[in-house]
């Protein structure tokens, strides 16, 4: 099962849940009857004897939410938006590794006759993103894959993988900058395998694309295997990350450096780049998920329910008593619904932020993916971070969740109806979070419900 295919299976596009008019109904109702109104503490009463009708405006943050989690077979990986490299150990997560594989393409099949051959090496462009710790070194290992850059269906996935040579082309250890404006990483490569490239090139051994591929197929790079340090994100824009040949020209007495580029083929179909992004979870709370439908509750991980991009990881949430409130006596509709949830403390920091915001989309009790999530407007329904409070470690994310639960409550859901949290940048990170689903007098992760009772 993979994220891809998931989508075919389950509810079709978008999802759009429409509430009643019952919620603005009773809200004039109250305005008209404001003359006779009575404030008790659970809530705003109106009526009279002569109406013989009552209003109340209740809040209900008591009803049960149940967090889950489970992981994605494989993400599509194919044509990413950037390369990822790296590999950290995780005390929650376990080890994350990612790894780029890549077809590179010749800008020209010409070099001049009297160009002499100086060096060749892998430039790489940071495009920002990091995760972990950089001030940690990271060794990276340049290879040349032995077989065609292919994938075996229509899509690479995070899963999939290429041979190569064992014998590095190039290798470095060097300590991550990321943030440093205009910078770019230089692995200085083999000179006899860039000098091969420089002279079949200039005496026309290879003139086209299929002659370059038959010569070189294409490059992995990888972290060492015994890195702790991070991943980094570069970026594979043609116009920023290559394999560079430079070569020297005589002019006028004087010897001028010039270099040749083969870049990065990231439009073809099928895809001719992709991303490796794999974990080993063994000693973790999520090693048990080996497959999509083995889902962890957070009883069984401690109170926690966990995020992490590129790997697949989800949390999902059920209100499995939501049905419960129509024991409310009276008439019952929802106007307001908002769940708060509390990522765990000392998980989080500089160097492993939390992600802006999710999005939502349904998933089944057998965890296949199902539709996005969308207000009446049409607007995505997104999980937000609110930080305003920070200084005082009051960090949340929200989801408005009105118009879910009205839909859910005018429904005949059945158990396992739920949703997942899914972060926006998927296959393009290893973006994480680990919820704390305990509720303490200090943090507390609920749904909180206004509704209004009417006879």
């Amino acid at each position: 099962m993979n994220f891809h295919n998931n989508n075919k299976r389950l509810l079709g596009t978008k999802v759009f849940l429409f509430s009643t008019q019952i919620a603005l109904f009773v809200i004039l109702l109250a305005i008209s009857l404001s003359a006779c109104q009575n404030l008790t503490d659970d809530g705003l009463i109106v009526g009279d004897e002569e109406t013989n009708s009552n209003l109340k405006v209740i809040k209900i943050d008591t009803l049960t939410v149940q967090f889950s989690t489970f992981k994605f077979d494989s993400l599509i990986t194919s044509n990413a938006s950037r390369i990822l490299i790296g590999q950290y150990n995780d005390p929650i997560f376990g080890k994350i590794k990612a790894s780029g594989f890549f077809e590179l393409q010749p800008t020209s099949f010409a070099i001049d006759d009297d160009a002499v051959f100086d060096s060749i090496c892998m430039v790489l462009k940071y495009d920002d993103y990091y995760i972990n710790d950089t001030l940690q070194p990271c060794t990276y290992h340049v290879r040349r894959i032995s077989e065609n850059v292919k994938p075996e269906e229509d899509y690479f996935y995070t899963t999939s993988s290429l041979t190569t040579y064992s014998q590095p082309l190039g290798s470095k250890t060097f300590l991550p900058r990321p943030l440093t404006e205009a910078d770019s990483l230089h692995i200085k490569l083999s000179p006899s395998f860039g000098y091969q490239i420089f002279e079949k090139i200039q005496d026309n051994e290879i003139n086209t694309e299929d002659e370059f591929l038959e010569f070189l197929k294409g490059i992995q790079i990888e972290a060492d295997e015994n890195d702790n340090s991070c991943i980094l994100g570069f970026s594979n824009a043609t116009s920023e990350s290559m394999l560079r040949i430079y070569y020297s020209l005589e002019e006028a007495g004087e010897m001028v450096s010039y270099h040749y580029d083969m870049k990065m083929d990231v439009t073809s179909t099928p895809a001719k780049f992709f991303n490796r992004i794999v974990s080993d979870r063994n000693g973790t709370d999520l090693a048990i998920l080996s497959n999509q439908s083995i889902t962890l509750s957070d009883v069984d991980a401690n109170k926690l329910a966990f995020i992490q991009s590129g790997i697949g990881i989800v949390t999902k949430i059920e209100f499995p008593y939501l049905k419960d409130i129509y024991d409310i006596p009276g008439q019952v509709s929802v106007l307001d619904a908002k769940l708060y949830l509390n990522p765990k403390l000392g998980t989080y920091s500089t160097w492993q932020p939390l992600p802006e915001t999710f999005e939502i989309y349904q998933v089944n009790r057998k965890n296949y993916l199902g539709s996005q999530m969308y207000d009446t407007a049409g607007n995505v329904l997104m999980a937000n971070l609110n930080t305003e409070n920070s200084e005082f470690q009051n960090i949340y994310y929200t989801v408005d969740m009105g118009i879910y639960i009205e839909g859910l409550l005018q429904s005949d859901y059945e158990d396992g109806t739920a949703f997942i949290l899914k972060p926006v940048n998927l296959n393009t990170t290893t973006d994480r979070v680990v919820f704390n689903t305990r509720n303490t007098s200090e943090i507390k992760t609920y749904l909180e419900l206004t509704i209004v009772t009417y006879e």
